[in-house]
């Protein structure tokens, strides 16, 4: 039996063999700002919950070990593009090389955005090569493809949710937003993936793999939406504590959530006050966070009770 540690172990190794591999192969120097600050953020500590869903989701004693690590890293080094993206769209600072920063580096964004370039062609590299050597479904390759430039869009939906002409923020909207930006990639993508490499050939099985993958991307919606949920209302609440300069400085689209809950419990709410710094400040002292942590406890609960009645939901991680 693979356990979830010995897997994420392996997957840790992988993705580290295959970026030292590429930079021998491309005559990369390792002192070059962007192949050390690409290894430093693949060696952020983690959860690993996409390879760890990927596991769980795959037939093991059906598909070779290797070709599930080699399958598991590609998705890993696929989030950590998005990753970098993100942090680079949100202007976030806060993450330090473990080796320590390059003092003549006064910001990191451009390495960010190439760095996340340079890994998304890595990760497409691997995913590729995995598919054709162990010879399975072309379809994972197209999945990550699709699933990647729905990703790159919702971003832009993201920054302008609070923005946009005539569209006030509600919970069907911001549900939507989740399922783009983080559910599809983050929880379908493994969970489909990790089904995809075990297809039995046989002819005639067609449906029962269309109904699962179904059953998966309804699965991976709703924990994509119980998780981004829980990560926005977190990002709320340091917020809400945080004063002054702090709290201007922080990105209209981190208050998604909380013009959400504004909307849904107020009429007519201006949710253009979220956007604008100057008015921010003075909305953020009148939230009443006891009711704002209510409306999301009771949003959580539908959630999880959606979750369980899903028919796959036992391919679940506890930790998840």
């Amino acid at each position: 039996m693979i356990t979830d540690a010995h897997f994420i172990e392996a997957v840790e190794s992988r993705m580290a063999s295959f970026l030292a591999g590429t930079e021998e192969r491309l005559g990369f120097s390792t002192d070059n700002d962007v192949v050390w600050y690409v290894r430093e953020y693949v060696k952020r500590k983690g959860k690993r919950m996409r390879p760890t869903l990927l596991l769980h989701a795959a037939d093991t004693g059906s598909v070779p070990f290797p070709c599930l690590v080699d399958v598991a890293a590609a998705t890993e080094l696929l989030h950590v593009f998005a990753l970098m993206h993100d942090d680079r769209i949100d202007d976030d600072e806060r993450f330090t090389p473990a080796s320590g920063a390059r003092p003549y580096l006064k910001t990191y964004n451009s390495l960010r955005v190439l760095g996340g370039d340079y890994l998304y062609m890595l990760g497409m590299e691997l995913l590729e090569q995995a598919v054709r050597d162990y010879s399975r479904p072309l379809q994972i390759v197209s999945l990550i493809r699709k699933i990647s430039l729905i990703t790159i869009a919702a971003q832009s939906d993201d920054v302008s949710y609070l923005c946009a002409p005539g569209l006030a923020p509600d919970v069907s909207r911001l549900y939507h937003l989740y399922d783009r930006k983080t559910g599809w990639y983050s929880f379908v993508a493994p969970l489909q993936i990790g089904c995809l490499l075990s297809l039995d050939p046989s002819p005639g099985t067609e449906d029962e793999h269309d109904s699962r993958l179904e059953e998966l991307r309804k699965l991976g919606l709703l924990m994509g939406r119980k998780y981004q949920l829980s990560d926005d209302e977190r990002d709320v609440k340091v917020a809400l504590a945080a004063e002054g300069a702090e709290q201007s400085d922080i990105p209209h689209w981190e208050f998604n959530l909380l013009g959400t809950w504004l909307s849904d419990v107020t009429t007519d709410f201006d949710h253009s006050l979220l956007v604008r710094s100057d008015t921010r400040t003075d909305l953020l002292r009148s939230i009443d966070a006891h009711a704002f942590t209510e409306w999301c406890r009771a949003r959580h609960g539908t959630l999880e009770s959606e979750i369980e009645a899903c028919t796959a939901h036992n391919v679940i991680p506890a930790y998840v």
